[in-house]
């Protein structure tokens, strides 16, 4: 089609964030909220509480869990 790569992003100009709970301040770009900063997923460590459950299934649970940990 005639192009060579991507199309640039617009440079629609940016503004200055401050964390309210850390104080931190980022640049972010115009229209993008700064929650969009990382991917959650790959920044928690969250692990399910496996007290709720049977025994039974909260071990075979746990032993699953480790296969990704």
């Amino acid at each position: 089609m005639g192009k060579s790569g991507p199309d640039p992003a617009p440079d629609d100009g940016s503004y200055v964030w401050t964390d309210k709970n850390t104080g931190v301040t980022v640049t972010v770009p115009n229209g993008i909220d700064p929650g969009w900063a990382y991917n959650v997923g790959e920044e928690t460590d969250w692990t399910p509480d496996l007290s709720k459950y049977p025994s039974g299934l909260a071990e075979h649970l746990s032993n699953e869990l480790e296969k990704y940990a």
